[in-house]
């Protein structure tokens, strides 16, 4: 399973069918610099989410994520569609990792 993917169901074979996951980020709000770290940010997540190891660098993702995001309310949207989606949350990954 690549980063930035979503297994939605097993085909009788045992291979993952995989669905594009569509980064849900208001991008015309970030610059080119700040969606390219998000998007940077959810792949080290995901990676954290999956292998249940979390690099030592995690707090520092976490941190640089809510720098850029910065809104408490858009924070937590995202959260419920990472979660939903992808099966991680910042803030429970940061929970995990303090």
């Amino acid at each position: 399973m690549r980063l930035g993917k979503l297994s939605t169901s097993q085909k009788p074979s045992g291979l993952p069918l995989e669905t594009e996951f569509h980064y849900p980020f208001d991008f015309p709000l970030y610059t080119p610099d700040e969606i390219a770290t998000l998007i940077q940010a959810v792949h080290v997540f995901e990676a954290a989410s999956l292998n249940e190891v979390y690099p030592p660098d995690l707090s520092k993702w976490i941190q640089t994520y809510r720098g850029i995001i910065a809104n408490k309310a858009e924070e937590k949207r995202l959260d419920q569609i990472f979660k939903k989606e992808l099966g991680f949350s910042v803030y429970e990954l940061s929970k995990k990792s303090a």
